[in-house]
């Protein structure tokens, strides 16, 4: 699983978060060349936001935070899989409710894929920084 930091967020705020999901790179492909973007067609795909990685050892910083997917128009979207310009490419939205109330600091995030055929794969992890807001709504 590739891992990325996504730049910070300050909460309340917006946010689109775009990606462009690939396959593994296979051994023949020179380093220069990216892998192939994923056929995400018929796909689910869900982005989950916790304190920390469910491990077993601190429950509480495994609180739960956020959940997106693509399942939702209004939460998520897999781009047109039949132009190569858009394929593997998805996008998740961040609406200023979603983190209103987010204590800040470092949020660790997975997202995993779902074929139409029902498996599940973990494709990317990470971490995003939750910064404090300045101005708030009255």
């Amino acid at each position: 699983m590739k891992r990325v930091t996504l730049r910070d967020l300050v909460r309340g705020n917006t946010r689109k978060i775009r990606l462009r999901l690939r396959e593994e790179r296979p051994p023949e492909l020179p380093a220069s060349e990216p892998a192939p973007p994923l056929d995400l067609t018929g796909a689910i795909v869900r982005m989950t936001f916790r304190r920390a990685p469910i491990d077993g050892k601190d429950e509480d910083l495994q609180e739960h935070v956020l959940t997106k997917t693509t399942d939702d128009a209004n939460e998520g979207l897999i781009l047109d899989q039949n132009e190569d310009e858009t394929k593997g490419k998805l996008e998740f939205y961040l609406k200023p409710e979603d983190t209103k109330y987010v204590r800040p600091g470092t949020l660790n995030f997975d997202v995993e894929l779902e074929t139409g055929a029902g498996e599940v794969y973990t494709v990317l992890g990470g971490q995003l920084y939750l910064a404090a807001d300045i101005t708030t709504d009255p």
